[in-house]
């Protein structure tokens, strides 16, 4: 169970990152924006709304996988992940290893998956 604690944590802290990329995102929008230049503008517009659904996403995501679902989005978030080195390749190996290989986080989620109160 430590290690899905862990990778939920995880998914916190890379769902907190991607909000404050989506500050960044949305300033430059609005000062493209105070320029007048709305073309110039949908760009960074269009980031800042990726990067808030891919956050509330991953926050999302580290909540269900401690109630024993959504294993397979953790894995092709991983599978996403791990070309962004170096954060990303060691965030990825990790996913991986805690959804795929590790025995203790299997259990716990079968576990945790099988209780009736989380259904």
């Amino acid at each position: 169970m430590t290690h899905l604690k862990a990778l939920n944590f995880l998914n916190k802290i890379i769902a907190f990152l991607l909000a404050l990329s989506s500050a960044v995102t949305a300033y430059l929008a609005y000062m493209a924006m105070n320029v007048g230049s709305l073309s110039v503008a949908a760009f960074p517009f269009l980031c800042t709304v990726a990067l808030v659904v891919a956050a509330g996403f991953l926050w999302m995501l580290g909540d269900r996988l401690l109630l024993g679902h959504w294993k397979t989005a953790q894995v092709a978030v991983a599978m996403l992940m791990l070309p962004a080195f170096p954060v990303g390749t060691v965030y990825g190996a990790y996913a991986l290893w805690v959804c795929l290989k590790s025995e203790a986080a299997g259990s716990a989620y079968t576990e945790m998956s099988e209780l009736e109160i989380f259904a």
